[in-house]
């Protein structure tokens, strides 16, 4: 996750830059410009929720709390309010259940709950604060867009687009307690596993945005499932949330 760290910080940092406008020349003629202080939504953050298609039969959460940050390049097209952009962007989805991951022989993956996995305590005696699988990704975005044309005000926006990536990160985090049988005192349990096996390397799906100034609603659907056939559950993330373009 270090790795992802420094990737977002320089995401962020290179937005900043390239959100800087042209300074006038203080000794040129004082006439009025008018300044185009759109900045094309260079810097997009998204905050949704995964709802899982095709889950596998374990007890899992409905909200899966997960975020993106994406950096686009905006092209206009004929000066008008439609556009075109590419970006880079990383994408990290999360699944809560009471499920553990657990590979069978011939490498296929599979979720088997809890009680059955950590079978050496008393489940009765356990609980969990976390138990969730991360998968991220880098994307590649594309967007087309149209906005109101206003220079100086807040904009009605309207974006579809298509994004495809690559695997870059895979994990899975437990942290609970239990009451140990021997001594009655409460013990706690962090396990961060990263060989999970089967997981597709690429993955491509549709986006939209629809919001007004740096305020958005956005919308996910993936094409690709999240494991390669037969080699896991056939699950694959819808994600609604919200999305914030700071740099409007």
């Amino acid at each position: 996750m270090k790795k992802l760290s420094f990737l977002l910080l320089f995401i962020f940092i290179a937005s900043v830059v390239f959100a800087q406008t042209t300074t006038t020349n203080p000794i040129a003629p004082s006439t009025p410009k008018k300044v185009n202080k759109d900045k094309g939504d260079r810097l997009v953050l998204d905050i949704f929720s995964d709802f899982w298609q095709q889950k596998p039969a374990v007890d899992a959460k409905k909200f899966n709390p997960s975020a993106n940050v994406m950096l686009f390049k905006d092209f206009p097209i004929n000066k008008g309010p439609i556009s075109f952009a590419v970006g880079l962007g990383i994408d990290a989805h999360n699944f809560n259940s009471n499920g553990v991951v657990d590979t069978l022989l011939g490498g296929r993956t599979v979720f088997v709950p809890l009680s059955a996995r950590l079978n050496d305590v008393d489940s009765t005696t356990r609980s969990y604060s976390k138990n969730k699988m991360t998968v991220a990704y880098l994307d590649l975005p594309i967007e087309f867009r149209f906005r109101t044309k206003n220079e100086t005000g807040k904009k009605f926006k309207f974006a579809l687009g298509f994004k495809a990536g690559v695997l870059i990160n895979k994990h899975t985090k437990y942290k609970g307690n239990y009451v140990d049988q021997n001594t009655g005192s409460v013990k706690t349990d962090k396990i961060k596993n990263h060989d999970i096996q089967g997981l597709e390397s690429f993955r491509y799906g549709v986006s939209a945005r629809v919001g007004y100034g740096m305020y958005n609603l956005m919308f996910f659907y993936s094409l690709t499932t999240l494991f390669e056939k037969d080699k896991g559950p056939q699950m694959f993330p819808v994600s609604v949330g919200i999305s914030l373009t700071p740099f409007n």
